[in-house]
């Protein structure tokens, strides 16, 4: 009976192994099989698609020659408004706010209680006052590049552009002369003051490279007094002196006294 049984169980293990194999078998070949047939559609697929022809590649002939072309950018500047710089005056006053009393300590631009382009309406002491404006009274060794001054003027240089008011120096010039200048050698452009000096001249573009020149709408009509040893003009005005020359005089060179109207 157990003999019996163990050969029963041995069919069985010998069964299902047989099954176990054949079922390896098919599996594998089934496999294989689908594996082929995607190849094979895969590559029917990529023999449907149509051919891609070739670009040509066109060498550059050697005759042509590189040209460069250069494109000129325009250079836009725009009118941006002028923003007021800030100066170094106590209390945080604005660097375009005058200022009452200016005094340069040293020598230099750096020198100065306040900046030296801030305007002065009052009193300033110096070296020199390149000030933009003054209106006042200004005492310096040195008064040069002043655009517009008003007042009382001491110095032994004086080059300003507009006066109004009087100018005591040994030698200097001032592009427009509303006031009284007095000094060895006196230069103006145009002159509708009076001028005092050993020599006086009062010629337009005297002062050509001045910088600080103001825009005079009368010069034209200017009409100025000079007296010194030596008068030169080429304006209207009346002159009296040793030797007085106007080219656009009825009498061009005349002594003691010259009109020109």
């Amino acid at each position: 009976m157990k003999q019996k049984k163990v050969e029963i169980l041995i069919t069985l293990c010998l069964s299902a192994g047989a099954v176990v194999l054949l079922c390896g078998v098919s599996g594998f070949s089934g496999y294989e099989s689908w594996h082929k047939s995607e190849i094979v559609a895969s590559v029917k697929s990529a023999d449907t698609l149509p051919a891609v022809p070739a670009v040509p590649v066109v060498e550059p002939a050697s005759d042509i020659r590189e040209v460069e072309v250069v494109r000129e950018v325009p250079v836009l500047h725009p009118d941006l408004p002028e923003v007021p710089s800030v100066g170094t005056a106590p209390g945080g006053s604005r660097g375009n706010d005058p200022v009452f009393f200016q005094l340069q300590y040293l020598p230099t631009n750096q020198g100065y209680i306040f900046g030296h382009d801030r305007k002065v309406y009052g009193l300033a002491l110096g070296y020199y006052l390149p000030q933009n404006e003054i209106r006042g009274v200004s005492i310096s060794f040195m008064h040069i590049y002043n655009m517009r001054k008003y007042g009382l003027s001491l110095s032994l240089l004086e080059m300003s552009g507009e006066l109004g008011g009087v100018a005591l120096f040994l030698a200097g010039g001032v592009v427009s002369n509303y006031g009284l200048t007095v000094g060895l050698l006196n230069m103006t452009e145009n002159n509708n003051g009076v001028q005092i000096g050993l020599v006086n001249m009062d010629e337009s573009n005297l002062l050509l490279d001045y910088p600080q020149k103001p825009v005079d709408e009368n010069e034209e009509s200017s009409f100025g007094v000079q007296a010194g040893l030596v008068n030169f003009s080429d304006s209207r005005g009346i002159q009296i002196g040793l030797w007085n020359v106007n080219p656009n005089s009825w009498i061009k060179y005349f002594p003691i006294i010259n009109f020109c109207f």
